[in-house]
């Protein structure tokens, strides 16, 4: 992986300024913590998921079912938003 630096916010690379995505399924570019990063593509791994793998995914899917559904209700959407801004969570 590789990392292009510029000095300052003045100076940015020109060549790769806003670009993101991969070039073929050789390299992929994009921008993390306000630097452009070069990175090997990565495929989909052919290894079959451990069973651990697995429970979590199963545990991930749960998650976004449960949101799903407080989302899709109004009262329980506003109740959530009041509750987490009260605790200050972000992205509310």
């Amino acid at each position: 992986m590789a990392i292009i630096r510029t000095k300052g916010k003045a100076r940015k690379s020109l060549l790769l300024a806003g670009v993101s995505g991969h070039i073929g399924k050789t390299i992929v570019v994009k921008q993390y913590k306000g630097k452009i990063v070069i990175a090997n593509y990565s495929g989909v791994s052919r290894k079959k998921p451990t069973s651990a793998q697995k429970n979590q995914r199963m545990h991930f899917k749960a998650a976004v079912a449960y949101a799903k559904k407080i989302i899709n209700d109004p009262l329980k959407k506003a109740a959530y938003t009041r509750r987490c801004s009260r605790l200050r969570y972000l992205n509310t």
